[in-house]
């Protein structure tokens, strides 16, 4: 199905809109703690040829997808140290940072083997879906399409906790248009896996949150049901914000909105986020995962069980050495996939 632009424009004014001067998020490392450098986890160099990630996907069995923004996606498995290219978008539009932008595995990916890409086209953005057939992505779907008035160089599509469909879009560089409802840009839109509109959002509109900038990430916390957004940035140092449902409108019209904005010294910029979830590090369960841009660092930042929308502290996990952190995702056996500008690394106990 393909989701259309409204003509009418509304404006959206969060009912408790991020302080103007966000808290900073601090660095430090501690040798004491299992996730710092010193006593931190190995990490293994799975391939060192990569050409401008995006974004980056893992399954069951170990292996790794990886987005490049001029259209392909690469597939490396335990068994072939080599690459394979499983997808190449003949439709896909690379200038001025735009491309091949986000992939995501479906929640039923081991049964059906679906696969999410989103990419601008000559004529907007599109969320595709595929189906992996035997290390071929074929049988192609477009599921959305919206045609922004400028191009979107930044997007994010993932499954939530509840199996629904979610795209983040960036704002075009255009501030009003985060707070437009009648705009999609700037904002993060929650979908049916086909592409239509859940029955429950408000006014049968796909916003979920407004006020969304350049988006590189989104994380779930299971405590509070609190949306994380990794929000990059070109001339403006970049946040995590923590978005929740807006308790004070009606159930049938709560949106999410923007409740926490934390930056980052000397201005830097979240490249990824996620949510930790897992066996393998067991001292990460629950923390949010926040990989750099500038500084080329990996966060762990340890999250509040008494206040879903606070961080308490944040430790170092990778110092720099690997390059500015592109994408993540903890794989399902609980370890990390994180690629960097060049590298693939898969970081385990």
């Amino acid at each position: 199905m393909v989701t259309v632009i409204g003509e009418n424009r509304l404006t959206f004014e969060s009912q408790a809109a991020p302080s103007a001067e966000p808290p900073t998020i601090q660095r430090e490392a501690d040798a004491s703690k299992e996730n710092t450098i010193a006593g931190g986890p190995r990490v293994a160099v799975i391939a060192d040829d990569l050409v401008d990630v995006t974004d980056v996907a893992a399954t069951v069995d170990g292996r790794a997808f990886v987005a490049e923004r001029h259209g392909a996606v690469r597939m490396w498995s335990p068994e072939n140290a080599e690459s394979t290219t499983v997808l190449t978008l003949d439709d896909v539009v690379t200038e001025r940072g735009t491309g091949l932008l986000s992939v995501a595995l479906a929640p039923d990916y081991e049964r059906t083997g679906y696969v999410y890409v989103g990419y601008t086209t000559a004529t907007g953005f599109r969320v595709a879906r595929y189906r992996d057939l035997a290390g071929t992505w074929a049988e192609r779907a477009i599921l959305f399409e919206t045609q922004p008035d400028s191009v979107y160089t930044a997007a994010v599509v993932r499954f939530g906790p509840e199996g629904r469909l979610y795209v983040a879009l960036d704002d075009e560089g255009n501030p009003q248009a985060r707070v437009d409802l009648g705009s999609l840009s700037g904002k993060v839109l929650r979908l049916n896996r086909d592409g239509s509109v859940p029955d429950d959002q408000p006014g049968y509109s796909p916003i979920h949150v407004a006020d969304v900038r350049r988006p590189r990430g989104l994380g779930w916390t299971p405590v509070g049901d609190r949306l994380w957004i990794a929000n990059g940035a070109d001339a403006e140092a970049g946040s995590v914000d923590v978005a929740r449902l807006d308790m004070s409108s009606e159930p049938r019209a709560a949106r999410r909105v923007v409740v926490a904005r934390y930056s980052f010294p000397d201005g830097d910029v979240p490249g990824a986020v996620a949510l930790y979830r897992g066996e393998a590090f067991k001292l990460w369960d629950g923390d949010l995962l926040v990989g750099l841009l500038r500084s080329e660092q990996l966060l762990r930042l340890d999250l509040d069980p008494a206040d879903p929308d606070a961080v308490t502290s944040s430790d170092i996990v990778l110092d720099g050495t690997y390059g500015p952190i592109r994408a993540m995702t903890v794989a399902p056996d609980g370890t990390l996939v994180v690629a960097s500008e060049r590298q693939l690394l898969r970081l385990a106990p």
